[in-house]
């Protein structure tokens, strides 16, 4: 496992074994498997080798990305949550499918019966495909609560968030938010610093080379962060094979005794 602390003001990263180690997940037993990016974690490390790991879901912790709603089959009566979530190889990941409550579900705060998910007049107020997705369950272990994570400090890596207002060719800043304009408060829309030369920002809209002010209000999009400044926007605008999967660098705490996020 690649590892990343803080020693002062300075980032490092190391190497850990975890294999062996004791894992526990908010304070129950759990495994190497279970944990995430955006947990907080506790090593126990005696000479060279974890013996214990402590984690507790942080605030930019996520369960998966998500892909889409599942109707009811004849072997599934109920309607599931599909997301997909990495397995260390950037190459390959994985589908999981989580029952939902019967009756209703929260989509960040918001209360759905389980007909609106497959409705189109909700879409824009529901999920996209590529969100990353915080799910809470109940004890029958249905899905009734799903929350996106929008994460806005990413100095190098993705962020995935809407475009909140059409830009020019010289703008500055860009300016995103974690739903579409007619959801979002003023509280909630950020700012992502431009490079001060847009001719090197690249924008693609349905893969195709485009320019910044070709960006509009309400575009879901993906965008790569290099060290605090928007290097890439990329926007899919037809159909809906929007489900690419990205790759972050997994870190976890290294201290011997310090609480640190998993980024």
């Amino acid at each position: 496992v690649e590892v990343e602390y803080k020693s002062g003001s300075t980032t490092k990263t190391e190497e850990f074994d975890f294999d062996g180690a004791e894992i526990y997940l908010d304070s129950k037993k759990a495994s190497y498997e279970d944990l995430r990016k955006g947990y907080e974690v506790v090593l126990l490390i005696k000479g060279n080798e974890v013996t214990k790991v402590e984690a507790k879901k942080g605030q930019h912790a996520f369960d998966g990305y998500f892909v889409a709603f599942n109707a009811p089959t004849s072997y599934n009566r109920s309607v599931d949550i599909e997301i997909e979530e990495e397995t260390g190889d950037s190459y390959y990941h994985r589908s999981k499918f989580y029952s939902l409550d019967r009756y209703y579900v929260y989509i960040n705060g918001k209360k759905f019966s389980i007909s609106d998910l497959t409705d189109n007049r909700y879409k824009e107020a529901i999920l996209q495909p590529g969100m990353p997705v915080r799910l809470k369950f109940n004890s029958r272990d249905e899905v009734t609560e799903i929350e996106t994570v929008f994460n806005p400090d990413i100095k190098d890596g993705i962020i995935w968030a809407y475009i909140n207002r059409e830009l020019s060719y010289n703008a500055t800043y860009l300016y995103i938010s974690p739903s579409t304009y007619r959801y979002t408060s003023s509280g909630q829309v950020k700012t992502l610093k431009l490079p001060r030369d847009n001719y090197y920002l690249r924008v693609y809209i349905d893969t195709r080379e485009a320019k910044i002010q070709d960006l509009k209000r309400d575009d879901w999009a993906k965008i790569t962060m290099r060290n605090g400044e928007v290097d890439t926007i990329e926007v899919l605008r037809t159909g809906t094979s929007n489900t690419t999967t990205i790759s972050l660098a997994v870190s976890v705490t290294t201290l011997k005794s310090a609480k640190m996020p998993l980024i």
